[in-house]
C-alpha cells in the first residue's frame, strides 16, 4: 500500500513538473492526497440532508480526529463506516437517486472546503443523536452544542 502512495505521489508530482508548473509538495497538499471517496460516503452516511451547519459539525469531528489519530482511524471510529449502514453502502456503490446524489454533492462540498481551512473546523471531537440514542456514558460531564440532530461534543479540555 506504501508503495502505492509513493507512485500516486511521484505521479503527480511528474505530472506538476511537466504542466511547467515545478512545485515542491507542501504539507497541506499532503494532507489533502489522503483523502479518499470514503469520508464522501461516511458524511453522507452519518449526516445525509442535515441542515449545512450540522454537515459542517460532522465534518469538523472527523478531521480532527484525522489531525489526532490518522484518517484510517478516524474512518474506524464512524459506526456508518464500520458497520457499513445501508446509507453508506448506497453512496459507496454510487446508487443514490437524485435528491440523494444532490444531498451527496452538497455535503461534498462543504467537506472539501474545511478540508482545505482547517481554520473553519468547529472544536468538536465527537458527536451522538442522543434524541434517538440517548446520552452516551462516555459524554457525561462533557461541553456541548445541539446542531440539528446531533450533540456535538469538545474535547474534555476545552
Amino acid at each position: 500500500m506504501a508503495l502505492n502512495i509513493f507512485a500516486t505521489i511521484l505521479a503527480v508530482g511528474i505530472l506538476w513538473i511537466n504542466m511547467g508548473k515545478v512545485s515542491a509538495f507542501t504539507d497541506k497538499d499532503m494532507y489533502e492526497a489522503q483523502f479518499d471517496r470514503r469520508i464522501h460516503d461516511t458524511v453522507f452516511a452519518e449526516v445525509g440532508a442535515g441542515r449545512k451547519d450540522e454537515v459542517s459539525a460532522v465534518v469538523s469531528v472527523f478531521l480532527n480526529r484525522v489531525d489526532k489519530e490518522g484518517y484510517e482511524k478516524a474512518l474506524k471510529g464512524s459506526s456508518a463506516y464500520n458497520k457499513q449502514s445501508p446509507q453508506y453502502k448506497k453512496a459507496s456503490l454510487n446508487k443514490l437517486n437524485p435528491l440523494e446524489k444532490a444531498v451527496y454533492l452538497r455535503n461534498q462540498k462543504i467537506t472539501e472546503g474545511l478540508i482545505r481551512n482547517a481554520n473553519k473546523r468547529q472544536p468538536f471531537y465527537s458527536f451522538e443523536n442522543v434524541k434517538t440514542f440517548g446520552e452516551p456514558k462516555w459524554a457525561k460531564g462533557l461541553k456541548y452544542q445541539d446542531i440539528g440532530r446531533q450533540r456535538f461534543y469538545y474535547a474534555s479540555s476545552d
